[in-house]
């Protein structure tokens, strides 16, 4: 639809201030909608919406002096009735200020005020998103007719959410290398809601009871480096397990990395760190998807990333970029991408899958078009779930049952697509779905991952919405660090996941590793080495769901 046409007959908004604003903090924004040639009549509404993920301040009508306070006045001669509703208008856009007119019209050249976090009786203000956003929009459309056909008006105003002040320090560590092979490790400031803290120009320190050849004694953070620094040429030349102490004395910032295990003789396989399941803005998440897996890659210190639309969103033209991104960004030795969709049928039909291919190039095979205005290769969607299963069935692909936005059903299982599910998430903690995988007698492996909406993959915070939890991080025992050895790692089940912790956990029964099938002929002796990042309260040992043996 012509933008020009738009706004002169639906018309136009603007937002004051458009400066950058520090993620969580509080302030006033006025969003100003002028009515165009068309007016609004009687029974016309008009919603201002933010995307799923935005978790800023939930306006609320009711009390002036409180924080979020939000008012709506118009110089048109109509009433308005205003209310706030999480499900105004179509995904990814459904929190929205919904603005009916009634008893009255408004006219051409009327406006419409939206004050967020109006301070004029004692409010504190509106606080904004927690997390950074280039383009950051109170997207406004509207119904001029009553019909409940909405026209979204075009060049509405950005904000930029950009990252607070240092609150804390973070260290990381790879997990595993052996005597004078060359490391690394990150340092990153974080602001009080964990996005890297980009104005931070600390001076840390760094300690190690073992010593490390290449760790510098001090290291000044520079503006370029964004709050986050990445040392190359670390060499860790005797046996044992690192931490690496890091200290801003000035700000009084202090972390500690997490394990380091240096082995004079390394196992076949080694362990890496990833998460393999996030969204970004090209369906319901944060940030583009170039941007996405450049900060898996250079803020997270994860080996290792996948991203999951939900397909019923990705068009081909999406999906193309999401190809070329997943190109662009892998790195054998250094950082592993995999290309992947979350298939998003229905519970009833299955259920979220995350799917993955090995190839960085695939086509495509959605549960529906249901957001996806091409309709031109709609024949080859795949609903319900058996129909994804025969159409991949042979070819090199991983799905993931899952639990987000709806759950798997787990009456539908193939043993020889899903060698593993995924029981963390940003949404929370589902051992009973791992529960009841056993129960059906399926043979799983677990993963966790963030399912990040907020573009911070491998480190994902809960923020304040409805995400409440720390995303959770993947570990994969592998023969090196690429697209290969850890696709046939998944395959082999050689993998388990925490709720974000990068606990070191071995596993093994004689020469068999974790995730392996096998016959004995007498009790096994299974061999366990967990290496924490805190004190261990307690390991359990389980056979199918019975625990049969404990370590407190």
């Amino acid at each position: 639809m012509d933008t020009a046409w738009i706004r002169e007959y639906v018309g136009w908004a603007e937002l004051d201030p458009v400066t950058p604003v520090v993620a969580g903090t509080y302030g006033t924004w006025t969003l100003t909608y002028h009515v165009g040639k068309y007016g609004v009549d009687d029974g016309g509404t008009i919603v201002v919406c933010v995307r799923t993920a935005c978790d800023w301040g939930r306006p609320q009508l009711e009390d002036p002096q409180a924080p979020d306070y939000l008012t709506v006045t118009t110089t048109g001669q109509a009433s308005l009735r205003v209310r706030y509703d999480p499900k105004a208008y179509i995904r990814p856009w459904p929190k929205g200020i919904v603005i009916d007119v009634y008893d009255g019209y408004l006219s051409p050249g009327d406006t419409v005020t939206i004050i967020y976090g109006d301070r004029s009786q004692g409010s504190p203000g509106s606080r904004a998103q927690t997390f950074c956003e280039k383009t950051f929009e109170f997207r406004v459309v509207v119904d001029c007719f009553g019909t409940e056909q909405y026209i979204h008006l075009p060049d509405t105003p950005t904000l930029e959410i950009i990252s607070g002040p240092a609150a804390k320090l973070v260290a990381i560590l790879p997990a595993e290398v052996t005597p004078d092979e060359e490391a690394w490790m990150l340092v990153k400031a974080e602001d009080r809601w964990g996005n890297p803290a980009a104005g931070y120009t600390g001076n840390v320190t760094f300690a190690a009871e073992i010593p490390v050849q290449g760790l510098p004694s001090t290291y000044r953070f520079t503006p370029d480096d964004q709050g986050c620094h990445r040392f190359s040429g670390l060499r860790f030349s005797q046996p044992g397990v690192y931490r690496i102490r890091v200290e801003d004395k000035e700000q009084g910032f202090s972390a500690e990395s997490n394990p380091l295990v240096c082995r004079s003789t390394p196992p076949l396989f080694r362990p890496y760190w990833g998460d393999l399941h996030g969204q970004s803005e090209e369906t319901v998440g944060t940030n583009s998807v170039e941007d996405y897996f450049r900060f898996a890659k250079e803020k997270s210190g994860i080996d290792f990333c996948g991203h999951q639309g939900n397909d019923f969103q990705i068009t081909a033209e999406v999906w193309a970029e999401i190809q070329r991104c997943v190109q662009h960004f892998y790195e054998p030795g250094r950082f592993v991408t995999f290309l992947g969709y979350e298939w998003s049928g229905n519970t009833c039909a299955g259920g979220d899958r995350n799917v993955f291919f090995l190839a960085d190039r695939a086509p495509i095979f959605r549960s529906s078009h249901w957001q996806v205005a091409d309709k031109s290769d709609q024949e080859t969607d795949c609903y319900p779930l058996p129909v994804l299963y025969e159409r991949l069935r042979g070819q090199e692909v991983i799905l993931v049952p899952h639990i987000g936005g709806r759950r798997a059903n787990l009456d539908f299982f193939d043993p020889a697509l899903e060698p593993v599910i995924e029981i963390h998430s940003a949404w929370g903690t589902f051992e009973w779905f791992w529960e009841e995988a056993l129960r059906r007698g399926y043979r799983v492996g677990v993963v966790a991952n963030s399912d990040g909406h907020k573009g911070r993959p491998g480190a994902s915070y809960p923020g304040a919405s409805q995400f409440g939890v720390y995303g959770g991080l993947t570990c994969i025992y592998a023969r090196e660090l690429t697209r290969e050895a850890l696709w046939e790692a998944l395959k082999q089940r050689r993998v388990y996941g925490t709720t974000g912790e990068r606990i070191l956990l071995m596993v093994r029964c004689g020469e068999h590793w974790m995730g392996e099938e096998f016959g004995v002929t007498e009790p096994p002796t299974i061999r366990v080495s967990v290496i924490g990042t805190a004190g261990i309260e307690q390991m359990e040992l389980r056979r199918g769901l019975e625990t049969i043996h404990t370590v407190a």
